[in-house]
């Protein structure tokens, strides 16, 4: 019912007609009486004083209810003296209208630039069909936040996949609590490594415990959450300012879309200490500063189960950033020549349990990153369970300069990462890997990582050039290394190395598999080896390479510096594939030949600082296929290669010597190899 009523009352009696109305009786007393309404508005409805007291039914509903209950359901910051002309501002306006309206009340702002900060201590819903807010001087212009109480001790240290906590007391119902080890970031100092989490009144946790508390005096503190924050529609003018659009801490249910940020050092959306969260539809255009700490776009500090979507960001430090955050889906960040590390999972060493897909990177440094800032020791920490799958990266780097970059680094030890789809383009300056000529220049690697202790999965990668596609670093002092590092369906342009394994501890205990590597049909190639081990003696325990097509002239299959040797169960195979005459397996100067199954079958070459003599009882290449054809180049510049007499598996009743330079070809001739051509230089 909608009516412009003007009465005058001349103190005794008053009998209008208007509109809608058949007739209202104004009495003495004050009080409307009317005869009929039109619309659904009870007959004899009195207004006490104003209208608002009215009953009302709403179209095909069955319960009355005033127009002032009606009103308050959508309150409008207008009707608190908010003015949204740019310049007022409706901070105590605000502060006013909070504390008068109930929790769960949804506040809606008229488009309009309002100034002002809106702090609140109880759940509401703001609305804020496209208006532009800025703040007046707070840590941030929207603040919604719950209570921390004080820490206290628990009686043990929480560990990975515990189900209960020991030393809680004082619970009531379900709880949720915050952890904290008690590390602290070298750096400054500052405290490190929490979790969220939701518990019953007897200690036991709902999901449970993602992390390790392992730093120091484990503790816990209850926390009392704002339930059921939302926030649409609005953007956010800050100018240089530090200050943030979004702050929600303590809290649960979040809801937060459509959100955008223009200028400013501080973050767009900030969610801290908070379980079950939805952030879909940010954007950030140029943040005022992009230092340490500054111009994020989406942060995540100590949250569980939430969902990020569709964030939009130009030259941010940071678009997604995460630190001692579990279980978090990520997908749709596109960012536009990113400072620093577009998606950050892991920003101070602590979180896991996270999907990242369908994203577009133009990165100057990292494109996805674990960080391990957050701790002296990071040998300590463990990041598990990451899946990153579509991911388009083009490095903005020239790598002529001294910058160092990597597409997905993981810093610290991982456990069961899944990484597959990744395009990688290098779009500033080709000139950067002109491998052709040997010149590398700085660090390019697609993929690194730090001690994956468990399953480390690739597959699906292409990158027109790289320093190394995958790079695998572990050190000496470890006493936990790789059980299973899997890379599949590979393809490149300019390279130097696909797989590196470096510093392994020289136990047998890794396992990698190569599978499916493919190289553009280029005659700038260059590389160096499809697999490079830096390590220990028998550092591997297998490793299985299979699948290589068109393998560049000069690159090797296997490339060993000089203190390691070629695992001992290994399988080679590059057999029935298209590949060049020099497609060659390599070991460096002072490595060593395990024959076993390293030399089952393609082509190899030997590069030792001794001269060599294989076993006669060990096959130089099986299956022996009747017309096939295999190579044996001898890189060494000054040391022979020796085949000798009465081979088991070569058709020779005296020593074949492979000289340095030479190459030597063998045909299969029933179940024995023959020599058959020797090419030294371009002669053959």
């Amino acid at each position: 019912m909608s009516a412009n009523i003007k009465a005058s009352v001349d103190g005794t009696q008053a009998i209008i007609g208007v509109g809608g109305v058949d007739q209202m009786t104004v009495s003495n007393a004050g009080v409307v009486t009317a005869n009929s309404f039109v619309g659904n508005v009870t007959g004899g409805g009195t207004f006490s004083g104003n209208a608002s007291s009215a009953t009302a039914l709403a179209t095909g509903s069955t319960t009355a209810r005033t127009l002032a209950n009606r009103f308050a359901d959508v309150v409008n910051v207008k009707d608190f003296g908010a003015v949204g002309d740019g310049v007022t501002d409706n901070t105590p306006f605000y502060t006013a209208m909070i504390a008068s309206v109930p929790a769960g009340s949804t506040i809606y702002f008229p488009k309009g630039t309002y100034v002002g900060d809106f702090v609140s201590n109880k759940s509401l819903i703001l609305r804020g069909n496209s208006s532009t807010l800025i703040g007046a001087g707070n840590f941030s212009v929207i603040e919604f936040q719950g209570t921390l109480g004080s820490y206290q001790n628990l009686s043990s240290a929480p560990s990975y996949g515990d189900i209960s906590l020991q030393g809680v007391s004082g619970l009531v119902g379900d709880t949720m609590v915050q952890l904290y080890s008690g590390n602290t970031r070298p750096s400054d100092n500052a405290p490190v490594n929490y979790e969220v989490i939701d518990i019953k009144s007897n200690g036991d946790v709902y999901d449970k415990v993602y992390s390790d508390q392992n730093g120091g005096t484990p503790k816990y503190a209850k926390i009392t959450p704002i339930d059921g924050v939302e926030i649409y529609d609005f953007d956010f003018s800050v100018g240089n300012n530090s200050t943030s659009g979004i702050f929600v801490r303590y809290a649960k249910n979040v809801r937060i879309s459509n959100i955008g940020m223009v200028g400013g050092s501080a973050t767009t959306v900030d969610v801290r200490s908070t379980i079950n969260a939805t952030i879909d539809h940010v954007r950030r255009i140029k943040p005022s500063a992009t230092g340490s700490g500054q111009g994020y776009n989406v942060a995540l500090n100590i949250t569980k189960y939430v969902k990020v979507d569709r964030v939009y960001g130009e030259e941010t430090r940071h678009d997604f950033d995460q630190d001692s955050s579990y279980v978090t889906d990520v997908s749709g960040v596109i960012s536009i020549n990113c400072n620093s590390s577009s998606i950050v999972i892991a920003h101070n060493g602590f979180g896991g349990f996270i999907s990242v897909r369908d994203c577009t990177i133009v990165t100057n440094e990292y494109a996805i990153v674990t960080s391990a800032q957050g701790s002296s020791s990071p040998n300590t920490l463990k990041f598990r369970h990451a899946v990153i799958n579509n991911i388009n990266i083009s490095n903005n780097v020239d790598m002529t300069t001294s910058n160092f970059y990597v597409g997905i680094y993981f810093q610290y030890p991982t456990e069961n990462i899944s990484i597959s789809d990744i395009t990688v383009k290098n779009c500033n300056n080709a000139n950067s890997f002109n491998y052709a000529t040997g010149v590398y220049n700085n660090a390019y690697f697609l993929i690194r990582a730090y001690r994956p202790d468990d399953v480390f999965d690739i597959q699906n990668i292409v990158a027109d050039s790289a320093t190394a596609m995958v790079w695998v670093d572990n050190i000496s002092s470890e006493s936990v290394l790789t059980s299973g590092i899997t890379v599949k369906n590979l393809k490149v342009d300019y390279f130097r190395d696909v797989v590196v394994i470096e510093k392994v501890l020289a136990n047998e205990r890794g396992d990698v598999a190569i599978e499916d590597v493919k190289f553009y049909e280029s005659s700038t190639i260059y590389g160096r080896a499809i697999v490079t081990v830096l390590a220990t003696s028998n550092a591997l325990r297998k490793l299985m390479v299979r699948g290589l097509y068109d393998i560049p002239t000069y690159a090797k299959t296997i490339y060993l510096e000089a203190s390691a040797d070629c695992p001992t169960y290994s399988y080679i195979d590059t057999a029935g594939f298209t590949r060049r005459l020099s497609s060659l397996n390599g070991v460096v100067a002072g490595g060593t030949i395990t024959q076993n199954d390293y030399l089952l079958r393609g082509d190899f070459a030997i590069w030792g600082s001794t001269s060599k003599t294989l076993s006669i009882t060990e096959p130089i290449e099986r299956p022996v296929t009747t017309g096939n054809i295999f190579a044996i180049f001898n890189y060494s510049p000054t040391q022979s290669l020796t085949i000798p007499a009465n081979s088991n598996t070569v058709n020779n009743t005296s020593p074949i010597v492979i000289l340095p330079g030479e190459l030597h070809y063998f045909m299969a001739n029933g179940n024995k190899w023959f020599q058959y051509r020797i090419q030294t230089g371009n002669s053959l």
